[in-house]
């Protein structure tokens, strides 16, 4: 972002050759690069990063700015990133440094620091990439996800689109003329020929690809302390070698600019890539993938994440911006249900372009010796399609008004309960494919979730996690599937987050005391969506929820990821009924779970160590109604108390623990006036 201002500022500034023109030239469609635009628009959020949830000021600016273009007649095109060409494991000690730093500032109080640390935000996070899709197509904007980075996709469409909005950094890539800037108002845009800047620059397209990848552009790494600016005067008279003047560092630049020049988009027929792969990109990515992957990804918009893993034979995962023991911990325990993830996709590799490849190597944050080898497995699994018309017939029996984990797990009890010989079925294997219809779909992602996380067993009987589910209620369903989750992974208790590290006299305390239930009744209370006014946050955050978020958020990226690879497989096997209502909305059935904000949980340990009601108001003026949302952190506590209940003996520490935290809990809401039951 600062190498775009800083070339733009020199463009428009010192060059002046920024032109002129209506936004009715514009009409129908305007290629936008997606991240660069959301970057720009988006005011510096810097707590929704350990907050959780999306971005404070997403939905509202940037539904602005695709109404604007509507009322001028024009359907922006955001176009995003897809699979990375680029190595991505020395990413690993930089966010590590950064995460330990920040807490470390924030145990501080230095504000300063903090937002040095926050500034840089990753606008297509898990959660704002989910919110963008959402927003951009109900505003009746177009998404698309390119099989790379959409430099390439923009540059191919460059002749059907009227213009291209983004940096300047768009030039490498071959783009002709970039728009930087909308004046919906004055209905003008201000854009850049790209000849003209080269010719009166006295630099070659070449020798401005090779400026930007020295100045962080493509690998994210600096390699010259001079500014961009700097280095296009001396690039006129020098090679780059020579201003280098070192022959490993321009290597990687000239690898880099290898890459860039592969062209690399999906064909206009959307069945074709086209894509020129050379020795250096063969080193980044050692399979090349089918095509029918990126058309998939592309039409679609799934996360390019497990994909770029695959075919690289390589996943980094990157540290939280909280760490913990406990994240730690849920992300070896995942690693089954990662393999069996990574093995979907692998299944569907197409047989004709066979891939040499026995699994997928994980590079961990905190073991950067030996990385995980998550081999390739043949997955076991049931075969739900022959009952997927019966479970959504039940459901409609019922009156049930949507498909969700609930409505499905209780189709399956009745199912069971009433049609074992039904249930028989799924032990058999189908070779008769059925065309799956939004509804079927709908059930079968579902079903697919229950399974995998064990709320159904393997031989398609409901286990007792499954049995509990049905019983919550459906407006905390997908919260209670979640703390089902925590309880059999053994991460729901009061201890803290990094418990191998507390000091000695903490590890010998015998019983839990106040601070232990605190701790309990305020990370149960994050599953709950804050009253926010939109908004950016101000108020105190909290590092142990923060911790806590990064496992949910965790939980909810792989549930993702493993409906995500189901879908792939039916839409490119040909299973799904394809419409354009399906295309547009296929990749929101993979967010089953919901991310929350962790306000509440904020404001609940607040109140629980003694500030008042008028406190909270003055503390978190972003917070509309704060009797409201303890009121709901009651209600729900009470609902998961019941759960503890039923899946836990009287002898568990966990149930104790939370018959104590609820009278401390249930008597500060009193004291403060907030209505309980």
């Amino acid at each position: 972002m600062e190498l775009r201002k800083e070339l733009l500022d020199y463009v428009d500034e010192e060059l002046k050759i920024l032109q002129t023109g209506s936004l009715h030239e514009l009409e129908p469609l305007l290629a936008i690069d997606g991240e660069a635009f959301i970057s720009e628009i988006l005011q510096d959020d810097f707590y929704s990063q350990v907050l959780g949830g999306t971005n404070f000021t997403l939905k509202t600016h940037l539904s602005y700015h695709i109404r604007k273009l509507k009322e001028w007649q024009i359907t922006p095109v955001f176009f995003f990133n897809g699979i990375s060409l680029r190595p991505e494991t020395a990413i690993i000690a930089k966010k590590c440094k950064k995460s330990k730093r920040l807490w470390e500032e924030f145990s501080k109080g230095n504000q300063v620091e903090i937002e040095k640390l926050l500034v840089k935000q990753d606008v297509l996070s898990l959660e704002n990439y989910r919110e963008i899709l959402e927003v951009i197509r109900n505003e009746g904007g177009e998404v698309m996800k390119c099989p790379s980075h959409c430099g390439f996709q923009i540059s191919y469409l460059d002749k059907v689109v009227r213009g291209v909005l983004g940096g300047l950094d768009l030039t490498c890539f071959g783009v002709t003329k970039i728009i930087t800037s909308l004046e919906y108002e004055t209905g003008i845009y201000k854009s850049v020929n790209v000849n003209q800047m080269l010719r009166i620059m006295e630099i070659t397209s070449k020798k401005y690809m090779e400026c930007l990848v020295a100045r962080g552009f493509w690998l994210g790494q600096k390699f010259i302390k001079m500014s961009a600016i700097e280095l296009l005067q001396e690039l006129k008279v020098k090679d780059l070698k020579n201003i280098i003047g070192d022959d490993g560092k321009y290597q990687h630049i000239e690898n880099a600019c290898s890459v860039i020049d592969s062209q690399f988009y999906l064909c206009s027929d959307q069945t074709k890539v086209n894509f020129k792969p050379n020795s250096i990109i063969s080193s980044v990515i050692p399979a090349r993938c089918a095509e029918k992957f990126y058309c998939a990804m592309c039409l679609i918009g799934f996360s390019s994440d497990l994909l770029t893993s695959y075919i690289k034979k390589v996943e980094v995962m990157i540290p939280p911006i909280s760490d913990s023991l406990k994240y730690r911990t849920l992300v070896h325990k995942y690693k089954p249900l990662m393999r069996k993830i990574y093995s979907i996709l692998n299944r569907n590799f197409d047989e004709n372009q066979p891939l040499s490849l026995k699994g997928v190597k994980v590079y961990y944050w905190y073991d950067e010796i030996q990385p995980f080898q998550l081999d390739f497995e043949v997955v076991k699994e049931i075969n739900w399609e022959p009952l997927l018309e019966h479970l959504l017939n039940e459901n409609k029996v019922c009156k049930i008004p949507s498909i969700d984990l609930q409505s499905c797990a209780s189709a399956h009890i009745d199912i069971w309960r009433n049609q074992r010989q039904v249930i028989d079925e799924l032990k058999k294997p189908s070779e008769n494919k059925i065309e799956l219809t939004k509804d079927l779909l709908k059930v079968k992602m579902h079903m697919k979730v229950l399974e995998n996380l064990g709320f159904i067993s393997p031989q398609g009987f409901p286990t007792l996690f499954g049995r509990v589910l049905t019983l919550s209620k459906p407006e905390f369903q997908n919260e209670i599937f979640l703390i089902l989750e925590l309880l059999k992974l053994g991460l729901l208790d009061w201890k803290p987050m990094n418990s191998i590290y507390l000091p000695e006299n903490v590890l010998k305390k015998i019983s839990p005391d106040s601070s232990d239930y605190i701790r309990i009744i305020s990370r149960v209370s994050c599953f709950i969506q804050p009253s926010l006014n939109g908004e950016l946050w101000t108020a105190p955050v909290d590092h142990d929820l923060a911790q806590f978020y990064s496992l949910l958020r965790h939980m909810v990226k792989t549930v993702q990821f493993l409906v995500e690879v189901y879908l792939l497989e039916d839409f490119i096997n040909g299973h799904i009924e394809i419409t354009r209502e399906t295309i547009t909305s296929l990749i929101s059935y993979a967010h089953i779970l919901p991310l929350k904000n962790v306000a509440v949980g904020i404001q609940v340990k607040k109140l629980l160590e003694g500030k008042s009601v008028n406190d909270l108001k003055k503390e978190m003026p972003q917070i509309l109604d704060i009797e409201g949302d303890l009121e709901k952190a009651w209600i729900f506590w009470k609902e998961v108390h019941s759960v503890i209940k039923i899946v836990t003996t009287e002898s568990d520490s966990v149930r104790n623990i939370i018959e104590e935290a609820s009278k401390l809990f249930k008597t500060s809401l009193l004291n403060a006036g907030i209505h309980v039951i």
